[in-house]
C-alpha cells in the first residue's frame, strides 16, 4: 500500500502526530507512554528556546488506514550545517522510514545543512539516539525505547551509527562498595569540599546551580545545548513534583557549587503501571505510585573542571548510592554515559556496574 508523507501544518495533524507512538506501540508491553503533557512541552519554543520559527518541522506518515509513522528535523541557527532528526517512529517498513528521512533531508538541505544526525529530541542533551542492545524492557524517564527494527530502518534510510551510549543499572549488592569507598577515601579534595542534599526551601536556586554545573560538566560533550535560564526555571518546577531530596546531591567548595549527583523516582515506573493512561484509573494509580516507586532515574553525575582530577565524583557517587541503599531504593539506572567517555566508564564498571543497555545516534551527509 503507498504511503503519503505529509508535512504536519494543521491542528489535526498536529494531533495525529502525537497519537503515532500509541498507535505503533499501544499493545507492546514494554513501552512507556510520554507522561502527560510531554509530547506537547517538547516543542514550546519557551522551554526550547533553540526551536526558531522556520528552522524545525514535522512530518507524518500514513496509508490508507491511519497514521504509520512520523518524524520532526530541527536546523538550530547557532550551529549551521548541523541538521537533526527526531521523534522518530515508524511502522516495519522500509518505504515508510525512507520517506521520512527523504522529506527531512530534503527540507534541511534547503536551509543549508550539510549533514544530519538523530534521533534527537530537539537538544542533544537527553534520551538520544535509538536502542541497539541490551535490556529492551521498559525504559527509565528520559531514555529512548524502540522496536528491535528500528536500527535497521534508520540503515535502510541511509544514516549510519556514529555515537554511540550506555546505560549501567545499579542494585543493593551490585557493586563493590570497598572499592568504591577506598577511591573516595583517596579524593585530594582537603577539607574543603562539602556535599549537601537540595534544598527543596531554595529548590529554584539550587537547581539554577545544579544547571550551572551541567553545563560546565558537559561544555565538550557530543553537540551539547547548555541548560538555558528558562529551561533551569523549567526544571525547578518539574522536579517539585518527583524530587526526593536524599537523592540530589551538590558538592561545593570556596569557588561554589562544584558537583552534582542528582536522581530522581523514575516516573515511568509509576506510568506504567498506570496503563500508560489516565482514565479511568490512571490518575489514581499514578499519583499512589509515586509515593513508593523503588526504581531512581540518575539524570546527572558530574564535576566541574577544576575538579576532574580529585576523585570528587567518586565521593559523590559513593555519598549518592549509600543514601540510596538506605532510603530503600532497589534499583537506578545511570543514563546515557557516552562511550568516548573513558573516566566515567572507568569509575562505574570499576566498582562492578553492568551495561544494561546500549545506543546509537546515526548520522549521514546532505549536499545543500
Amino acid at each position: 500500500m503507498t504511503v503519503r508523507i505529509e508535512l504536519v501544518d494543521r491542528q489535526a495533524a498536529i494531533r495525529a502526530f502525537h497519537r503515532v507512538p500509541r498507535r505503533l506501540h499501544g499493545r507492546d508491553p514494554r513501552w512507556v507512554a510520554p507522561l502527560p503533557g510531554d509530547s506537547g512541552r517538547a516543542f514550546d519554543p519557551r522551554r526550547h528556546p533553540t526551536l526558531q520559527p522556520g528552522r524545525w518541522a514535522r512530518w507524518i506518515a500514513s496509508d490508507g488506514h491511519g497514521p504509520v509513522g512520523r518524524l520532526a528535523a530541527f536546523a538550530p541557527a547557532h550551529r549551521p550545517g548541523g541538521g537533526y532528526i527526531g521523534c522518530f517512529e515508524s511502522e516495519n517498513q522500509h518505504a515508510t522510514a525512507t520517506g521520512l528521512v527523504a522529506a527531512a533531508a530534503t527540507w534541511l538541505a534547503g536551509l543549508g545543512c550539510t549533514e544530519i544526525h538523530g534521533p534527537v529530541p530537539v537538544t542533544a542533551r537527553d534520551g538520544i539516539g535509538v536502542l541497539v542492545g541490551g535490556d529492551d524492557g521498559p525504559a527509565s524517564y528520559g531514555c529512548p525505547w524502540n522496536p528491535g527494527y528500528y536500527p535497521a530502518l534508520l540503515g535502510a534510510a541511509g544514516l549510519t551509527p556514529t555515537v554511540r551510549l550506555r546505560s549501567y543499572r545499579w542494585h543493593p549488592g551490585a557493586l563493590d562498595s570497598g572499592r568504591l569507598r577506598s577511591i573516595a577515601r583517596r579524593v585530594d579534595d582537603g577539607n574543603d569540599v562539602r556535599i549537601r542534599s537540595l534544598r527543596p526551601s531554595d529548590l529554584t536556586r539550587d537547581v539554577h546551580q545544579i544547571a550551572h554545573i551541567i553545563n560546565a560538566t558537559l561544555a565538550d560533550a557530543w553537540h551539547f545545548e547548555p541548560v538555558s535560564h528558562t529551561e533551569a526555571e523549567a526544571m525547578a518546577h518539574e522536579l517539585r513534583l518527583v524530587l526526593d531530596p536524599a537523592m540530589a546531591l551538590i558538592a561545593e567548595d570556596v569557588d561554589g557549587p562544584c558537583g552534582v549527583a542528582l536522581a530522581i523516582p523514575d516516573p515511568n515506573w509509576a506510568w506504567h503501571r498506570a496503563g500508560n493512561r489516565l482514565l479511568p484509573t490512571g490518575w489514581a494509580a499514578l499519583l499512589l505510585g509515586r509515593r513508593r516507586i523503588p526504581h531512581l532515574r540518575v539524570l546527572a553525575l558530574g564535576v566541574a573542571a577544576h575538579r576532574r582530577g580529585s576523585r570528587l565524583a567518586a565521593r559523590l557517587l559513593d555519598a549518592w548510592l549509600r543514601q540510596a541503599a538506605r532510603s530503600g531504593y532497589r534499583s537506578a539506572e545511570l543514563a546515557q554515559v557516552f562511550d568516548d567517555n573513558r573516566p566515567m566508564r572507568h569509575l562505574l564498571e570499576g566498582i562492578g556496574l553492568q551495561v544494561s543497555r546500549h545506543y546509537a545516534v546515526y548520522s549521514r551527509t546532505l549536499t545543500p
